[in-house]
């Protein structure tokens, strides 16, 4: 049987594509922790200016002891959201090298009734912890507490941060 160059290259061409097209699953790996160490800390995302978010600050390190590392994942994710005792934090079942969870706060009193909501999901590699957070606004604004330009202004700033991911990457620069 004889093969056009026409076919046999069609046929290169899709076998090469499905092949390349299948990217690792981190859900798939048999499960890692990062390696202890010191770990630079980097966020990307426009927070819309909240309150002690400086999204032009440059990163920051800290050490991570052996007796952190598998909770390192966790706690990059929940320590942004879990700014109160009163958040809840729930940790879904890890996943090969992905971690899912959230972290519920109440809104500030002063303006708002309610809880707000944090979900977050993350991959892990031995030198490297990448979180993703998405914020759910849940609580109601108070009327009478600001003017109702104010309640406008905010609503807005609201809705653009729910359509924000916040990125957290820790990548490891070497021993404490």
């Amino acid at each position: 049987m004889v093969y056009s160059g026409f076919r046999v290259f069609w046929v290169c061409a899709i076998i090469g594509a499905s092949a390349c097209s299948e990217a690792p699953n981190a859900a798939n790996e048999a499960p890692v922790d990062p390696v202890p160490g010191r770990y630079e800390i980097s966020q990307s995302g426009k927070m819309f200016g909240m309150k002690g978010r400086d999204d032009n600050k440059k990163p920051t390190s800290m050490c991570v002891k052996p007796f952190e590392a598998a909770n390192f994942p966790y706690k990059l994710a929940e320590a942004y959201a879990g700014l109160s005792p009163a958040c809840t934090k729930k940790r879904d079942p890890r996943q090969g090298n992905v971690i899912t969870g959230a972290v519920s706060c109440p809104a500030d009193q002063k303006m708002a009734a309610g809880m707000n909501d944090f979900a977050y999901d993350g991959k892990i590699a031995p030198e490297k912890v990448s979180v993703s957070i998405q914020i759910k606004f849940n609580a109601e604004l108070l009327e009478g507490k600001m003017s109702e330009a104010e309640i406008k202004q905010l609503k807005l700033g609201m809705k653009a941060m729910e359509h924000a991911r916040l990125i957290i990457e820790a990548t490891r620069t070497g021993d404490c």
